[in-house]
């Protein structure tokens, strides 16, 4: 996976993972595949396990926790098919 140049292999990803979990121990690493709610169903991701019913909650949690919108988003995380509408940006 490539962001802003720069290429993640499953290491990087997995170290940046348990420096989240570290600051968060409520982190958990999922397989975006496994989740009909995911585009691209091929990359991990670092969710918190807390859940919210509305997305402005959770995104007022990644703000309160400092993580800016390149690093926090509201997600829906769903085994349906569909993507659509499932993200809200900061």
């Amino acid at each position: 996976m490539e962001i802003d140049g720069q290429v993640w292999s499953n290491e990087d990803i997995l170290a940046d993972h348990q420096a989240l979990r570290e600051e968060y121990p409520d982190a958990r690493l999922l397989w975006s595949g496994s989740f009909g709610s995911f585009e691209d169903g091929n990359f991990g991701i670092t969710v918190i396990a807390d859940g919210y019913s509305d997305p402005e909650d959770a995104l007022d949690w990644c703000r309160s926790s400092g993580l800016g919108a390149d690093d926090c988003c509201a997600k829906k995380i769903t085994s349906g098919s569909d993507h659509e509408g499932t993200t809200r940006l900061q």
